[in-house]
């Protein structure tokens, strides 16, 4: 499952260095997963990681088991 995301994580990670292009290509994403019920949450969460916060507990908080895994995931990768 993780696989899947692993080239969003990827983008995530290049984005929060500062690659606009990858912020840019994110941005559609982020929307349509919005639009999804069930990866609203992710997608908000996304959001908070780009702006900056990192607080794993709080990011954590209130998301079902495979969005806990896919931001869990994301966050390792940022401190790679």
């Amino acid at each position: 499952m993780l696989e899947q995301w692993q080239p969003v994580i990827a983008a995530m990670v290049a984005a929060c260095r500062g690659d606009n292009t990858a912020a840019g290509q994110l941005t559609p994403l982020l929307d349509q997963l919005a639009q999804t019920a069930d990866w609203q949450a992710l997608a908000a969460v996304f959001r908070r990681v780009l702006a900056g916060e990192r607080d794993a507990e709080a990011l954590l908080d209130g998301l079902d088991k495979t969005d806990t895994i896919i931001v869990t995931a994301l966050l390792q990768a940022l401190q790679q």
